[in-house]
């Protein structure tokens, strides 16, 4: 007894020691490097840098990975600051990026991976130097030009760097809605060299549709908006749409007023071969900005309402093989087609259908419903934003129109194809021969098209048909049977139990009567 006892204590001190152990003793670390770097060192402010932070660990473990750095310097990217529970394996490296708003040398820039339940490992700091973009010397022409409908220039913008490092810029050509802009990227962020200078060009070019006045063009440079500004006049004859011809701008004051999916337009008058141009505020799921309606002969107190439908009308009978962004109807009172010279379309797709559905900006057009089928009008594109991309089209008249992608117009159906609705019925499948089912369908209507028609044969397994139903049957009346039997002979054996009992107790009442006699 007493060496159990002693033993026991033995162990209990045994594990005191070891609990001791365990929880005071440091665990060894697993990382055993974190290393930064960045893609630039040196960046006009408001110019994003991506700094690269590696963790390497000698075993698999799971890590917080920051970007440490001074409060002047923003992280956009992740969101989050930092990338939390970082399955580390090996090496991996994650990205951050950064930008400043204030000029300067910052130097104390470093990464940090914290592993769970460690202290934090840190990498040697970096400097990146933020340079304010009066930096780099920015010119360009024109500054200043006149320009028709339909007319194009060259903008020309050179950026020259005087100072004896590199710096890596970024840069943004914003153009307005009525003028396009092609040839250089016109976003994009680039490194000019020291004492060199960078060119850039574009072809902007006016549209068709452009209402008359001074439009800008701005070029921006790292944080600095306006480094560069070029004013283009657009000159409008005054017969054409958006000249001094129009409703807009001089006569009658044409109203609209605009909800969710809706436009309301009221235009008082329109003189004979005028045109009315109508501007349409940006307002949910209201894709058209801007009508212009050109006419033949005068017309009086127009309505017209533009909505957003959320599908196929029901009067049109097909839709187009591509995608489909908005099915819009015009319904229009006190004008008609027949009023109509031209009317010209200003339309805008956001750039997240676009992205999402994997559509190109240059492969969208505008549709009319006319004549039993969709016909594709001439349209073009305009200008981009930061949201939306702007196009313009040209129409004959009003109608349903769709805004979709390029190409999507089938060929209108015959009469009979509209009207005759397939309605089949079959008899049922025959028996399973040579792994082969058969019916027979017909239509009762007789369309002589067979694009509903269901399948006249399948296939089969005979085996599984036909033998397996009575396999199956078999052992359902062979388990019937024996549970049967199972009854049976349990019924009898307590017959045989309760007839052995009865004449066992006879037996003993007899006995008890002769003893008694």
């Amino acid at each position: 007894m007493v060496l159990g006892l002693i033993l026991m204590n033995k162990i209990l001190f045994l594990l005191i020691i070891i609990t001791f152990l365990v929880f005071t003793i440091p665990v060894l670390a697993t990382i055993t490097d974190v290393s930064t770097s960045a893609s630039v060192t040196r960046a006009t402010t408001g110019t994003n840098v991506v700094v690269s932070v590696t963790t390497t660990s000698s075993e698999s473990d799971t890590a917080d990975i920051r970007l440490i750095a001074p409060s002047e310097i923003s992280i956009s990217d992740p969101s989050a600051q930092y990338y939390p529970s970082v399955s580390v394996t090996g090496q991996v490296t994650k990205p951050f990026t950064i930008t400043a708003g204030t000029s300067g040398t910052y130097s104390n820039i470093y990464g940090q991976a914290t592993p769970t339940g460690q202290s934090p490992v840190s990498s040697t700091p970096i400097t990146i130097v933020f340079e304010d973009p009066s930096a780099l010397t920015v010119s360009g022409s024109p500054s200043s030009t006149t320009k028709s409908r339909s007319e194009s220039f060259t903008l020309s913008i050179t950026i020259s760097n005087p100072q004896a490092n590199d710096i890596t810029t970024y840069y943004a050509l914003t153009c307005p809605s009525e003028i396009s802009c092609s040839g250089d990227l016109t976003s994009n962020t680039i490194t000019v060299s020291s004492s060199s200078s960078t060119n850039l060009q574009w072809t902007a070019t006016v549209s068709s549709l452009a209402t008359a006045g001074a439009k800008t063009i701005s070029f921006q440079l790292g944080d600095a908006t306006n480094a560069f500004t070029t004013t283009v006049t657009v000159s409008v004859p005054s017969d054409s749409p958006g000249g001094s011809g129009a409703i807009i701008g001089g006569g009658p004051v044409t109203k609209v007023t605009v909800s969710k999916g809706n436009a309301n337009i009221t235009i008082p008058s329109i003189a004979a071969n005028k045109t009315a141009v109508v501007s349409i505020t940006k307002t949910e799921d209201v894709a058209f900005r801007q009508i212009n309606i050109s006419v033949a002969n005068s017309v009086n107190n127009i309505k017209i309402v533009i909505t957003k439908i959320p599908g196929l009308p029901a009067s049109v009978t097909h839709e187009i093989s591509g995608k489909i962004y908005h099915y819009i109807e015009i319904n229009k009172e006190n004008i008609t087609d027949v009023n109509v010279n031209k009317i010209y379309i200003k339309f805008a797709v956001n750039k997240t259908w676009l992205t999402d559905n994997n559509v190109d900006a240059l492969n969208i057009a505008l549709y009319r419903w006319n004549n039993g089928q969709w016909n594709e009008l001439e349209t073009d594109y305009v200008s981009e934003d930061v949201s939306e991309v702007f196009y313009q089209a040209e129409s004959p008249g009003f109608s349903y129109f769709l805004i979709g992608t390029k190409g999507g117009a089938p060929a209108a159906p015959t009469g009979a194809a509209i009207a005759c609705k397939e309605s089949w019925s079959c008899t049922g499948w025959s028996s399973c021969i040579n792994n082969q089912q058969t019916r027979t369908c017909t239509d009762s209507n007789n369309c002589g098209t067979t694009v509903k028609k269901p399948a006249e044969s399948q296939i089969c397994e005979v085996g599984k048909a036909e033998f397996g139903i009575t396999i199956t049957s078999i052992l359902t009346y062979l388990a019937i049977i024996v549970i049967a039997i199972v009854i049976c002979v349990f019924i009898f054996l307590q017959r045989a139990k309760i007839s052995g009992f009865l004449r066992s107790s006879n037996k003993s009442t007899k006995k008890k009567n002769k003893k008694g006699t």
